[in-house]
């Protein structure tokens, strides 16, 4: 009985140093687009997911690049409460973002096909995903290529004061 509770013990709770927790790191930059066409679909009693391309700030080390940014929150919410993040999307500013990195990117999708409701069909209609935000009109974004993927939970971003 006390093996099992053992066992049961270090796989509920992994001893210090032998997990990996996912290294977290902090990033300046400016959300330039988010899917808007994900958005559209909210369901109350599930999480919803938003993806954001950012442009991160240029440093000594690195050069400005494009990343996807995934956001996790309850549609149910307010976004000062895990809720979609409204301030995010108002438009292109800069913003300190706490990421972890993710690798569960797939290429950037320029539109969706869409379904004819009556036959159930795709149809030859897309309907475009991305929605770029006010002050980043100029943005061109990578369709087709995988951009470097990451994860932002509630509360891990904060704009930058310039």
């Amino acid at each position: 009985m006390r093996i099992a509770l053992f066992i049961l013990w270090i796989v509920v709770f992994p001893v210090s140093g032998f997990a990996t927790s996912a290294k977290r790191e902090t990033v300046v930059g400016s959300v330039v687009a988010y899917d808007y066409f994900n958005n559209l679909i909210q369901i109350t009693f599930a999480p919803s997911r938003v993806s954001f391309i950012v442009r991160t700030r240029a440093t000594r080390r690195k050069p400005s690049e494009l990343i996807e940014v995934h956001y996790t929150y309850w549609s149910s919410e307010k976004s000062d409460n895990g809720g979609f993040p409204d301030a995010l999307v108002a438009g292109s500013r800069s913003w300190r973002l706490k990421l972890t990195h993710n690798a569960e990117c797939e290429p950037l999708k320029e539109s969706v096909s869409s379904t004819d409701t009556q036959t159930g069909k795709e149809t030859s209609e897309r309907l475009p995903m991305w929605k770029l935000l006010p002050g980043a009109e100029n943005e061109t974004l990578p369709f087709g290529k995988t951009l470097p993927c990451y994860s932002l939970k509630a509360h891990d971003y904060a704009p930058v004061s310039r």
